[in-house]
């Protein structure tokens, strides 16, 4: 995977595609991916086309990508959840067919052979090879999924980040000075006043 400097430096040329540009156009857009089979084609017949879809608008709603990179990660990281979610339900049900197999063993004498601990550790020994495949699918899908979202996180945090820093900024007035309150002239009290005149004596 291209670093996220380079994906970044690449985001000129994708600005020339005449593909949709707003968030509205982007959703609608990848609603028909969906509508026309591009992303459908991944599900499984017995999968749910619905629950997909479902899965993919909770995750629109969220990581809410604005360009034709992001919408590139955001539709691997709803594919990838959509995979783990088929492996965790492969190991559920190879457990539960397992077990089913001793479900109705009985002993000598008509009882029941098995409890259901016992039963389950069984058919996990029995699988475990096939469980450690799944699991190193599971760790492989999960180090994807981690990979992926934090690229699209990095990669919005910058994008938001060169908004912010390219927004027409007003030009800044000086600020008015503080009128300065100056204290009115006291009249000088009779008698006080140091210049004035000895008053008159009159008889």
């Amino acid at each position: 995977m291209s670093s996220l400097k380079k994906l970044l430096a690449n985001r000129a040329n994708g600005a020339k595609s005449r593909g949709p540009k707003t968030p509205e156009g982007l959703q609608k857009s990848s609603r028909n991916a969906v509508k026309h089979g591009m992303c459908t084609k991944r599900l499984l017949e017995h999968e749910s086309p619905e629950e997909f879809a479902a899965l993919r608008q909770d995750y629109l709603v969220s990581l809410k990508p604005r360009n034709g990179m992001e919408l590139d990660l955001f539709e691997d990281i709803v594919i990838i959840r959509w995979c783990q979610r088929r492996l965790w339900l492969i190991e559920t049900t190879m457990m539960d067919n397992k077990i089913a197999e001793h479900r109705d063993v009985l002993d000598e004498e008509g009882e029941l052979e098995l409890d259901d601990a016992t039963r389950l550790s069984h058919a996990y020994q029995a699988l475990s090879d096939s469980m450690a495949q799944l699991g190193r699918h599971q760790s492989r899908l999960a180090r994807e999924f981690r990979a992926a979202m934090k690229t699209l996180l990095d990669m919005q945090k910058l994008r938001q980040k060169e908004d912010f820093q390219n927004e027409p900024k007003s030009p800044s007035q000086p600020r008015p000075a503080a009128a300065v309150e100056r204290p009115a002239a006291v009249p000088p009290i009779a008698g006080n006043d140091p210049e004035a005149p000895f008053p008159l004596l009159t008889t």
